[in-house]
């Protein structure tokens, strides 16, 4: 496959999942995003609220002018499974939905209450652990997918007979990356195990991937 061809499979995978996550999961209520790949430390993905212009001619010649929000995932996050992966993707939809959707302005915290509610209304359960317990709320929130929920059920559905893998796109591990200690993997059953990063690991308990966090 040509170097132009994988750039046009990652990305039209995204935008086919965005439209289809944006039905399923948000009832067609989000405006068109700019995705893109972005290698931010730390972080799986950031929303960047109407952070470019579109200039549109109408017919009085008038010019109007259009914001787009920016949706980005890290590749350097794309050791995990696609239904993993596009949870991320996921999580940064409910804040195009928490920005664009409720005219009540977030109050304390990036992660407010509003979010979090979507969140587990779509089969995401916001947590700043990543585990069940963790707290809804607060500058930091990560999410766990919650099991047989909508999130789940549709991704699945979505994925289902796809030759083209998001997990298919990783970046080459650094030398940093190859001395990095274990690391530990849980699944939403509530098992835990330790290895080296980038394994792709079942639990025959519920059937899930374990994540590595």
């Amino acid at each position: 496959m040509k170097a132009q061809s994988f750039t046009q499979a990652q990305y039209s995978l995204l935008d086919e999942a965005y439209k289809f996550f944006n039905k399923q999961l948000f009832s067609n209520q989000l405006p068109e995003c700019m995705i893109v790949l972005h290698r931010k430390k730390s972080s799986r993905g950031y929303f960047h609220a109407e952070r470019y212009i579109q200039k549109a001619e109408l017919q009085d010649k008038k010019k109007k002018l259009n914001y787009i929000d920016e949706l980005a995932l890290n590749p350097d996050d794309f050791n995990r499974p696609d239904i993993a992966i596009l949870s991320t993707l996921a999580h940064e939809m409910a804040h195009v939905w928490r920005h664009r959707c409720n005219e009540k302005k977030s109050k304390g915290g990036y992660h407010d209450k509003l979010w979090a509610n979507k969140m587990e209304e779509i089969g995401l359960m916001p947590s700043t652990t990543g585990q069940e317990g963790g707290k809804r709320t607060g500058q930091k929130v990560t999410h766990y997918i919650i099991k047989h929920g909508k999130f789940e059920t549709h991704c699945l559905s979505f994925l289902k007979n796809r030759s083209i893998k998001l997990s298919s796109f990783q970046l080459p591990s650094t030398s940093q990356d190859s001395k990095k200690n274990k690391v530990k993997y849980s699944c939403s059953c509530g098992y835990n195990i330790w290895g080296k990063p980038g394994l792709n690991v079942q639990c025959n308990e519920c059937e899930e991937s374990f994540m590595e966090e």
